[in-house]
């Protein structure tokens, strides 16, 4: 389902227990989840417009990988919070659900890292909405659209669409919204960019 994104800034590095003897494992996406089973009834709850309290949550630090996102010593931090519904069943986003998210990503953090909280200086939330408004994707759905058999892949978003052409001439669709995205990173706007490149050698674009 959506998603929803909490920003954090830390006055000192977060210390992953699972890192400890190899920070290297830090680097990367840590994934955090109460079980299995919680995945498959948030799944219910995201199509029910229910906020669940017991969401999945993706944690990175960028600020790892790049020091200079940072001031010297502090560290930025993402929480990436799956099955959030862009519409809930009860009510309008307000601060006291966008607080909830903070609460959400916070008790994961803690989970993989004891101490985590007392490290926040701030804390931005960014739900469907604010995405949908900034940058116009419905629903504020970073991969454009529901990952359904039918709708992944050579299917995104139609059949006939492979190397980025559409039905308008001059017109390429790239990103997480076209074939064989979301999986393969970079490759739809690949696709897409050897097709242009193609169509201007061959003077088809006129």
């Amino acid at each position: 389902g959506a998603t929803a994104r909490v920003l954090f800034a830390l006055d000192s590095p977060p210390e992953f227990e699972f890192a400890a003897k190899a920070r290297e494992a830090a680097l990367g996406p840590i994934h955090v989840t109460q079980s299995l089973n919680a995945i498959g009834q948030t799944h219910d709850q995201w199509r029910a417009g229910i906020l669940s309290e017991q969401l999945p949550v993706t944690l990175r630090v960028p600020s790892f990988i790049d020091p200079s996102l940072a001031p010297p010593g502090k560290a930025v931090m993402t929480a990436t919070i799956g099955g959030v519904p862009s519409t809930l069943a009860e009510g309008a986003w307000n601060s006291d659900k966008r607080n909830l998210l903070i609460k959400i990503a916070l008790s994961a953090a803690e989970r993989a890292a004891p101490g985590l909280a007392a490290r926040v200086i701030a804390a931005k939330t960014i739900i469907a909405k604010d995405v949908e408004s900034e940058f116009g994707w419905s629903s504020g759905d970073f991969e454009g659209g529901e990952l359904t058999p039918d709708q992944a892949l050579g299917f995104r978003p139609f059949a006939e669409w492979q190397d980025g052409r559409t039905a308008l001439r001059g017109l390429y669709l790239a990103g997480a919204s076209a074939a064989p995205s979301p999986f393969f990173l970079g490759a739809a706007g690949a696709h897409a960019a050897a097709s242009l490149m193609a169509d201007l050698k061959n003077k088809v674009l006129g």
